[in-house]
This record gives C-alpha cells, structure tokens and sequence, in this order.
C-alpha cells in the first residue's frame, strides 16, 4: 500500500503542477489583456480642442491623468494578486510533498 500511495500522491503532484503552470499562463494572459485595455481606454481620451485635442475631445488633462493613476494602481494590484495566487500555488505543492515524504 506504501508504494500506491507513493505513486498517486506524486500523479497528485504533477496534475496540481500542470493545473499550476495552466493557471500561469491563463493569468499572465489576462494580465496581457488587462493592460491593453487600459492603453486602449487612455488612448480614447481625447482632450478638449481647447487644450489642444481632437475636434471631439471630451477630457481635461487632469481627469486623464487621474485615469492614468487609477488604472496603473489596478495594474499593479492586478500583478501582486497573480504573485501572490502562483505563489501560494507551489507553497500547496511543497507542502503535499514535504507531508508526504514523511
């Protein structure tokens, strides 16, 4: 029974690994996604034509700098969230093997 428990807790491992490194790259995606958005939306801030925008411009420099610092707080928010999430992962992962090396 030793040797089975053996082998299913190191398949444990490795599917925990792969469900690990899919969650990596689905986040490392998303976080992609997320700052291309956000250039997308400050790109579309056009200042008023009296400031020296488009014919359209809607914004004044202050909201769009405002936009900018709200929406690099929330990228860098975004970041530390998806450290800390892979992190924790590979701690799970350590700890099974660390209990059962035991």
């Amino acid at each position: 029974y030793e040797r089975l428990a053996k082998l299913e807790s190191v398949s444990f491992c490795e599917a925990v690994r792969a469900r690990v490194e899919s969650m990596d790259a689905y986040a490392q995606e998303a976080l992609g996604a997320l700052h291309r958005m956000n250039k997308q939306f400050l790109d579309s801030c056009y200042l008023f034509e009296e400031l020296g925008g488009k014919a359209d411009g809607t914004y004044n420099p202050e909201e769009v700098a405002a936009y900018k610092e709200r929406l690099s707080a929330l990228d860098a928010d975004a970041e530390d969230r998806y450290t800390q999430w892979l992190e924790y992962g590979k701690q799970m992962i350590e700890a099974h093997e660390a209990k059962s090396s035991e």
